[in-house]
């Protein structure tokens, strides 16, 4: 998981960020605090990348640039160690592209192999992240494979991207020769980005001010009007291997992207398979079922990552026990909010059938009241020995003798 962030004062507003940048670092900080990186852009537009792999460093690169245009990322490393060539923005330059551009990228690549040896052995480009650990492993940044499939789309060098998994992302575009910003673009498919605009201000971040953006399309503009244009652009989201059964359970998309785990895709019934007949059920039945399937949920998104760890980085990755870690720290939250959601709305229905019940006896106990008092009107009176009374005054006849 990680966090993006985006703030751009042009025209007249000449506003300092870098206050504002800090407040949603704050604000969104749970979304990783182990890798930074932070692009400055200044009145002539020219950039400036400062890197860190603590947030101390960050913040003074943050206090000591005033910028009144500023990118900024901050992640959990999920394919990568925290190291400094391994932080965003993501530099991608080649012969074949007309600009260079910086990728900030909130997401997890699932194909990222098999792209990473289409764009070295096929395309030329260069993975400016690839470094050795100190066990001997092999690593890269996975987000490089998207910044790459990026970069390539917005060039009009293909028309679809072939990278797989959740993505949101922000790109700058930047002129080579005089390295000053000249475009941005962003989106996303299933992962968040808020964007808040107003005259002379642009806004975009993880979790902060605004409404998400559409999905599956590429917003993009200049950076002196910063009027803003779309198209589509579809990034796939990662699919598990075909399965013959079902359940209603959710797919698992990445490590840990968001509080939900993705956005989740149900399958309600196999290819040759009829829905079970619905039986009726109680309130308590159903959350327990609803907590039953999300304990499964949790139970495979934590087994899916921790296999899919193993596969792709090796048992021996030192940073994985790391994310194993705070996969099942997030399954625990998210049982114990299941628990306290189930007990609450178990207790709601046992105050509901309490004074359900203490109605029904009060109007049992009414009913036995008014039944009484009815009998006791309508019971037959003995005789006294008057005379009927007359309607002409009062009675003033005697009893009659015995």
């Amino acid at each position: 998981m990680c966090g993006i962030i985006g703030a751009f004062n042009h025209g007249e507003n000449k506003e300092m960020v870098n206050e504002w940048i800090v407040n949603q670092l704050e604000d969104q900080l749970n979304r990783g605090e182990k890798g930074f990186g932070v692009l400055h852009i200044d009145n002539k537009l020219k950039i400036k990348v400062e890197r860190a792999t603590e947030i101390t460093k960050s913040l003074l690169d943050l206090r000591f640039n005033p910028s009144s245009m500023i990118l900024m990322h901050h992640r959990w490393p999920t394919s990568s160690e925290n190291k400094i060539s391994q932080t965003h923005p993501i530099k991608v330059s080649n012969g074949s592209l007309k600009y260079d551009y910086y990728v900030i990228h909130n997401g997890i690549v699932h194909n990222e192999d098999k792209m990473r040896k289409k764009h070295i052995d096929e395309l030329g480009f260069l993975y400016t992240t690839d470094r050795k650990t100190n066990t001997g492993v092999e690593e890269f940044n996975d987000s490089e494979a998207l910044a790459i499939e990026l970069a390539r789309f917005i060039e009009g060098q293909t028309s679809q991207i072939e990278t797989t998994g959740s993505a949101a992302y922000i790109v700058l575009r930047v002129d080579k020769k005089k390295d000053v910003a000249v475009g941005l673009f962003f989106g996303r498919n299933n992962n968040p980005l808020n964007m808040a605009k107003t005259r002379g201000k642009l806004r975009l971040s993880s979790e902060g001010e605004g409404d998400p953006i559409k999905e599956d399309v590429m917003y993009s503009c200049n950076v002196k009007d910063f009027k803003l244009s779309k198209k589509p652009c579809i990034i796939k989201l990662w699919q598990p291997a075909a399965a013959t059964t079902t359940d209603f359970r959710s797919q698992w998309r990445s490590g840990y992207e968001d509080n939900s785990y993705g956005r989740e895709t149900y399958r309600p019934y196999g290819l040759n398979e009829e829905p079970a007949p619905v039986e009726e059920k109680t309130d308590t039945e159903e959350a327990v079922e609803e907590l039953t399937d999300r304990i499964h949920t949790i139970t495979d998104d934590c087994i899916d990552f921790i296999m899919q760890g193993i596969e792709n980085e090796g048992s021996d990755d030192p940073t994985l026990p790391e994310y194993i870690d705070m996969v099942f720290a997030e399954a625990k939250a998210e049982l114990l909010k299941g628990r306290i959601e189930l007990a609450k709305t178990y207790k709601e229905q046992l105050l509901t059938e309490e004074e359900d019940a203490k109605a029904a006896l009060k109007e049992e106990e009414d009913g036995e009241a008014v039944a009484a008092l009815k009998k006791e009107i309508y019971a037959p009176k003995p005789a006294l020995g008057f005379a009927p009374v007359s309607d002409k005054g009062p009675n003033t006849t005697k009893p009659a003798k015995t």
